[in-house]
Order: C-alpha cells, then sequence, then structure tokens
C-alpha cells in the first residue's frame, strides 16, 4: 500500500495503531492470516477502526455489485471488500464501476498489481504489521 493513500484516507494513525493493538490483544492467539481469510472478517475490521478515516458516513448495499458508498470530502466514493485486493477483478466488479467513479478496495492483504488508476488500495494486513 502507497503512502499516499494512507494519507488520502487516514485520519489519526496513531490512534488507529493503538486501536489495531488492543484488537490485537482482544483476539488472543488466533493467528491474522486465519481470521481474515474471509470477506465479513474484513469487514468487521474495517468497522472496528473506521472513526480513524477521513469518512464522513457509509451505507452499505446501496447499490448492486458494490458493497458500500462512502463520502469523503463532499464526494461519494464506492468501497468493495475483498480478502485479498486481486478478488475484485477475479469476481469482475470491474463492470459495476462505471467510467470516472473513484473505487476504493479494503482488503486484508494487497496482492493485486497494475491495477486501474481510478481504483485505491487500503491494506488493513499493513496496519497489524506496524508499530505505534
Amino acid at each position: 500500500m502507497k503512502n499516499d493513500v494512507v494519507k488520502k484516507y487516514v485520519k489519526d494513525l496513531d490512534g488507529l495503531l493503538k486501536e489495531v493493538k488492543e484488537l490485537k490483544g482482544k483476539l488472543g492467539d488466533i493467528d491474522a492470516e486465519t481470521i481474515y481469510n474471509v470477506e465479513s472478517a474484513v469487514v468487521f475490521a474495517f468497522g472496528m477502526i473506521f472513526k480513524f478515516f477521513n469518512f464522513s458516513s457509509i451505507t452499505f448495499g446501496s447499490r448492486t455489485g458494490i458493497d458500500a458508498v462512502v463520502e469523503l470530502n463532499n464526494d461519494t466514493l464506492y468501497l468493495e471488500f475483498e480478502t485479498v485486493s486481486s478478488n475484485f477483478e477475479r469476481h469482475e466488479h470491474i463492470k459495476d464501476i462505471k467510467k470516472g467513479e473513484s473505487t476504493l478496495i479494503v482488503c486484508w492483504k494487497d496482492d493485486w498489481k497494475d491495477h486501474p488508476k481510478n481504483i485505491d488500495i487500503l491494506e488493513l494486513k499493513r496496519f497489524w504489521d506496524m508499530k505505534p
């Protein structure tokens, strides 16, 4: 994940990392790779740290083929949750994005090389690996 993506979406990185550290403690001995191999766990993790992002709102299920819509600086951004970023292409979500629309993939691991420029990828694993 590029630092410019973190700067664009995260408003309180220190707070986010502190929250992640607390979450890791609550999860006990379960390995994070095991927990976040299903999409619903990615949604849960994002929900736990949502307050640290620059989004003013989130709406789930408001558009067919897209998991959520968020508002960022009065702009609409389409959000898709995936365990790995390449699933966005594999699940053919590209057809759900209209030309010129901005999209954010929130995933556990970013493995999609050469993704389209109108798609940002926010890799949650990176926050779990960072030190507060």
